[in-house]
């Protein structure tokens, strides 16, 4: 049930609000075929109550009933105190009840434990037997089949699950043009005694109680009347269990559920269990989930149930430490291996440092070897109210599209411009031409003669690298099946001279329309300027913004020009990390002297997947399965990113990392605030772990570089 504060304004909605009428019955006794005599259970209701029957909208549906939600049930509860009683039947009113087609279930729930549990009893009833009614008197009622003692809270309802999707078909109630609709009425909103007693299951079959609407919850009753007789406490037995393994060895720490009951961790008896058939269920640590049914005649029941092991669940995972901190404990990175031990499955539990190489960490490649470099970026940002390019951008023209005899533009011949809400040519500001930020270049095609109109870049140098790539982003339209044509050209200045990289006419096709655009530049070494030319267009607007040109591969220092200050050693163990509460412990140099932890103490985990664990040598850290709820506390957007990542955490953020999923760290910044944005540009299109480093400990969540 989707529902926000809509639904309170039900007092304002008074079309489709209708008054019921509370008659006398709610306090009449009434007469069972048998001669006995039936009370109709008070339930939370007086005389006096103000009934209604609510609507979201004529078009969504009644609020208890058939909707276009697709909630299934409704029902109310009852208390039962010391006098047990047996549910027979009840009054169950309906203020509209249309159509013909499909069936309602009238149930009883068990609620002894708080929530709606066991269905005690129910029947079927075709629709077109039910009906509805303005007054309580003439309300539909029933008689259950098989009547039910309950000698706990119970919850007495309906469910419409099985009726047609409800339709309406003018969106008048007043007429009764409603298919497939029956709603139940309520007290008005605020009479309920903030009891809080309806429940509502969803198309899910999620039950919601009615406290968990709205801002302060719905506070009401349904017009639901259950008739009871007072019945004798039934006899009681004690169930006990014993839970062993295979061997016939007894498992003191198992969990039983028996019904509605669960006891402690190894408490195994079960006292004042009635007659009947009782479902059970048992789990414990290591063994297979072991279900079953109990019995209950006329005596004690002794129940053996014994438990299967569990197949063992093996994950992989990835270890990445920072040693760094390491250094003032004495560890050397020229001399000292770094090793993990932990509760590895098999032959690798707490093998001693140095004896498994395979547990030793390496560390990463050095970012001096190789970088990708972004040598030349552009977007446009900020928005100015002159429109012009940004410092170092020329526009030129000419009378060809291919870079020779270029002139400057003149006064306010402005052809390629910086495009904003700052500054627009037009009547309206269009603000999807901009991909993102504040502004992007256009070409101004209100400018008279157009054609070949050129936008320059300032010079960059591409150093020798493995491969070169240039990408842009443009929104670029034309239709050829409709007359509407533009043509543009990308060149490239070599030495002084402009070769076309890329040409694109009237036949290359719609695909040109709000695309990235990528330009292999690979080969190319020296300094450089690249040049959108609009060669021709009747009106169609082109668009161009986050260029940039990124080398990969280039050898030297990082792409800021500084050593790395971490010192990331890293390994992955290949489904060796049993499933459960995993511990480990890193060192460095052989044997056990050299922990990052005094003594027994060591890391650990509840390991449920395969998993990414970045860490820092002697500091306590959460990995990414483990803390949930620190990892909804951290907000990465947008996700997925091209180029600035805003991070907020509720608590001051020291440092935040960034690792690829081989374990290499890409990108790091101290921030000491709980918000920071930064440049993600420089990375590869992909999936990344963020680590963020606070007081506390160190939180991870992915995010997704996207191109």
């Amino acid at each position: 049930m989707l529902v926000f504060a809509t639904v309170f304004a039900f007092s304002q909605r008074n079309d489709f609000v209708t008054q019921f009428e509370l008659s006398s019955q709610a306090t009449t006794e009434v007469t069972k075929e048998t001669g006995d005599t039936l009370m109709l259970f008070p339930g939370v209701t007086e005389d006096g109550v103000d009934w209604a029957q609510y609507w979201f909208s004529p078009d969504d549906g009644y609020l208890f009933g058939t909707n276009t939600y697709n909630d299934k049930a409704f029902g109310q509860v009852f208390h039962v105190d010391d006098q047990p009683y047996e549910v027979v039947g009840g009054t169950f009113w309906f203020g509209t009840v249309e159509g013909t087609d499909g069936y309602v279930i009238f149930r009883v729930w068990d609620m002894s434990t708080g929530v709606p549990g066991d269905v005690l009893t129910e029947e079927y009833v075709y629709l077109s037997d039910i009906w509805g009614e303005l007054s309580l008197a003439d309300a539909f009622n029933l008689l259950f089949t098989e009547s039910v003692v309950v000698t706990d809270d119970f919850m007495v309802g309906f469910d419409v699950s099985n009726l047609n999707d409800y339709e309406h078909e003018t969106g008048d109630p007043d007429t009764g043009d409603v298919l497939y609709g029956l709603g139940t009425v309520s007290s008005e909103m605020g009479q309920g005694g903030e009891n809080f007693l309806v429940w509502v299951q969803e198309s899910d079959d999620t039950w919601m109680n009615t406290s968990d609407y709205g801002d302060n919850g719905w506070d009401i009753d349904l017009g639901i009347f259950p008739y009871v007789l007072e019945a004798e406490a039934g006899e009681v037995y004690t169930v006990t269990f014993t839970i062993e393994d295979e061997e016939g060895d007894p498992i003191a720490d198992a969990t039983v559920e028996l019904g509605s009951m669960t006891n402690d961790e190894g408490d195994y008896v079960f006292e004042d269990v009635p007659a009947g058939t009782h479902n059970y269920t048992v789990t414990a640590d290591g063994f297979e989930t072991k279900t079953g049914e109990v019995e209950v005649v006329d005596a004690d029941v002794d129940v053996t149930v014994v438990m299967e092991e569990a197949e063992l669940q093996l994950f992989t995972a990835t270890f990445n430490v920072d040693m760094s901190p390491a250094i003032e404990n004495g560890f050397d990175p020229e001399n000292h291996s770094v090793y993990i031990s932990g509760s590895f499955d098999g032959e690798w539990e707490w093998n001693e440092p140095g004896d498994n190489p395979d547990l030793e960490l390496q560390p990463l490649v050095d970012t001096k070897e190789s970088n990708d470099v972004v040598v030349f970026e552009e977007t446009f940002d900020p928005a100015v109210d002159t429109g012009l390019l940004p410092e170092g951008w020329e526009t030129k023209k000419a009378d060809n599209p291919l870079g020779n005899n270029l002139e400057d533009t003149e006064g306010e011949d402005q052809r390629w411009i910086r495009y904003s809400q700052e500054f627009y040519p037009y009547d309206e500001f269009n603000e999807s031409w901009i991909k993102e930020g504040e502004a992007a270049m256009h070409c101004n095609w209100d400018v008279e003669d157009v054609e070949n109109a050129y936008a320059i870049s300032p010079a960059f140098d591409i150093p020798e690298a493995e491969s070169v790539l240039l990408e842009y982003w443009k929104i670029f339209a034309h239709d050829t099946d409709g007359g509407w044509l533009t043509e543009y050209n990308l060149l490239i200045e070599v030495d002084g001279q402009w070769t076309v990289l890329q040409e694109f006419d009237v036949n290359d096709g719609d695909n040109l329309y709000d695309e990235a655009v990528f330009v292999d530049l690979t080969g190319y070494e020296g300094t450089f300027r690249l040049a959108w030319v609009l060669k021709w267009t009747d009106g169609i607007q082109m668009t161009v913004d986050d260029i940039s040109v990124t080398a990969y591969g280039v050898e030297g220092e990082n792409g800021n020009g500084e050593e790395p200050e971490e010192m990331i050693y890293t390994v992955t163990v290949t489904d060796a990390v049993p499933e459960g509460l995993f511990e480990y412990k890193y060192f460095y140099g052989e044997g056990w002297d050299n922990g990052e932890f005094e003594g027994m103490e060591n890391r650990e985990v509840t390991v449920s997947d395969d998993m990414i664990f970045d860490d820092v040598w002697a500091l306590h850290t959460v990995s990414v399965v483990e803390n949930e709820l620190a990892e909804n506390s951290l907000n990465l957007f947008p996700n997925p990113v091209r180029n600035t990542l805003n991070v907020e955490y509720n608590d001051i953020i020291n440092e935040i990392r960034v690792f690829d999923l081989t374990g290499r760290m890409v990108l790091s910044q101290n921030v000491n605030a709980n918000a920071v944005s930064f440049n993600v540009s420089e990375l590869n299109q992909g999936v990344y772990i963020m680590q963020v480093m606070t007081n506390t400990g160190v939180v991870s969540k992915k995010f997704n570089v996207t191109r």
